[in-house]
């Protein structure tokens, strides 16, 4: 009830237009409970009126505890006590980006701009908001080239600490914040209604921005044998446009993201190799290229004998946006070269036993025993991505169990995924075999296939086992076989 022991804490329940008065307090003995009179004595509850004994005791926050007899209080109960009065926060409106070519449009509006320490734009206007879920935003007046405006999110200052507002109305310490474990942050459209915040401490509110790229990613305009890759839901949106040509859509970005790069490209494609990006651009109805001298010109114009080259954008290079920031939308094409990613065979015994035996050539690679129990052989030879590689015959063996096949997990940008039978990948960490389908099962000796991404640098194979029914000798059998049979129907 206290932080020292002796103290009242203070209040931190939330009353929608109310704001924490302080404590009174009841008290358990053996006549039941009681409440503490301002004079120092106690009445039962039931027996307590106003007109007929002195007022109950109004306690401040961090107020000392009365000491009460043990014999008399065998509990104590602090109850909050309530003031009618409109909360109001200030607001405060950062731009979310960190970026010297973040802009407010229209100019100065009422209140005032700044750039913060931390590299943002902030608009801060001079009236307050009531706390009462009602208050409509202002419309947004960051701008920044080569982004749309998509809305807010929101934290709050809480005694000193800021805290965000997630959606379902709670709020989470940001320094803790896990959207897996905690769930999404809540989202407002420009010009949105303000969320009641569940807080009669919060005094400041911070609403950072969220932006949408209008650069697009594409495997090639003139592919007919490029893959999705290893784009994940968590990144953005993949679609298929034509046969082997494949869009990546980045999606919302806001804090933090280095939003001024040209992204790592996850597309794939068989034999070939990421080689940087190209860059086209719409401007009204027409589609043009950026040349290496900064030029651009119409692609339907394009002549590489008679026009500039196309320029070439390496990976992470900084996408030049002053050039680019009054296009209405920007794709950035794949560039390929010829090759083949080297990856590294890992074959797993699958079970963590110590029956298990292993008798692998060590001329041609060597045995571990991992910390788990289990075994795992190294090929010193790495192997190409392409398809034509035999998987070594397993050389496991395992008492009492059938060995069926491998399953295989690979490894790429340092997550694992899973093979599945559809010839598509699952990333291992969450995977659910009713939802995404089952693993794929490779027999001894088969093809480890070609596997759809430029950056794979592990592939581990898993011994998979089935146990074996051994013949029980004598009567014994019998009756197992028989109770089997029974349970069988």
């Amino acid at each position: 009830m206290c932080d020292d022991g002796v103290r009242f804490r203070h209040n931190e329940f939330n009353r929608k237009g109310y704001v924490p008065d302080g404590w009174k307090l009841r008290v358990k003995t053996k006549d039941g409970w009681k409440w503490h009179l301002e004079d120092g004595t106690y009445i039962k509850a039931e027996e307590y009126r106003r007109d007929s004994y002195p007022p109950i005791r109004h306690f401040s926050e961090c107020d000392v505890i009365p000491v009460l007899p043990k014999k008399e209080a065998s509990c104590m109960v602090a109850e909050a006590l309530w003031r009618k009065e409109e909360l109001k926060y200030k607001v405060v409106y950062c731009s979310g980006l960190k970026s010297k070519q973040m802009s407010c449009r229209n100019g100065d509006p009422a209140g005032c701009i700044m750039r913060s320490e931390g590299g943002f734009a902030e608009y801060r206007p001079e009236s307050l908001i009531v706390n009462d879920g009602s208050s409509v935003l202002e419309k947004n007046r960051f701008e920044h080239p080569g982004y749309d405006f998509v809305g807010w999110r929101m934290k709050a200052e809480v005694r000193g600490k800021w805290y965000w507002y997630l959606e379902d109305g709670t709020l989470r310490y940001e320094k803790e914040y896990c959207e897996k474990k905690n769930g999404k942050r809540y989202f407002i459209e420009d010009q949105g209604k303000m969320p009641y915040v569940p807080s009669g401490d919060v005094r400041n509110i911070t609403l950072e921005g969220v932006w949408q790229p209008k650069i697009k990613y594409c495997s090639g305009s003139d592919l007919q044998d490029a893959g999705k890759g290893c784009y994940e839901e968590s990144e953005g949106k993949v679609k298929k446009v034509a046969d082997g040509i494949w869009e990546f859509d980045p999606g919302a970005v806001s804090m933090y993201e280095d939003f001024q790069r040209f992204h790592k490209n996850k597309f794939s494609r068989k034999g070939y190799l990421p080689d940087g990006w190209k860059v086209r651009f719409r401007d009204g109805d027409c589609w043009y290229w950026m040349l290496d001298d900064g030029s651009s010109v119409k692609m339907d114009e394009y002549d590489e004998k008679v026009c500039r080259p196309v320029k070439r954008f390496s990976e992470y290079a900084s996408i030049p946006w002053e050039k680019l920031g009054a296009a209405q939308e920007v794709m950035a094409e794949t560039l390929w070269k010829k090759g083949a990613a080297e990856i590294k065979i890992i074959y797993n015994s699958g079970r963590k036993t110590s029956d298990l035996a292993y008798h692998y050539d060590e001329s041609k690679g060597k045995t571990k025993i991992l910390g788990t129990g289990s075994a795992e052989f190294y090929p010193k030879e790495l192997v190409l991505n392409n398809g034509e590689n035999i998987l070594e015959y397993n050389h496991f063996a395992y008492p009492g169990h059938k060995f069926l096949g491998w399953r295989m997990r690979i490894k790429e940008n340092g997550k694992w995924y899973w093979y599945l039978q559809n010839g598509d990948y699952k990333i291992q960490e969450g995977y659910d075999e009713k939802r995404d389908g089952n693993r794929y099962l490779f027999r001894d000796g088969s093809k480890i296939p070609y596997i759809p991404s430029s950056y794979v640098a592990v592939v581990v194979l898993e011994a998979v086992w089935q146990t074996e029914l051994k013949a029980i000798a004598g009567k014994a059998a019998v009756k197992v076989i028989d109770k089997i049979r029974k349970i069988r129907g």
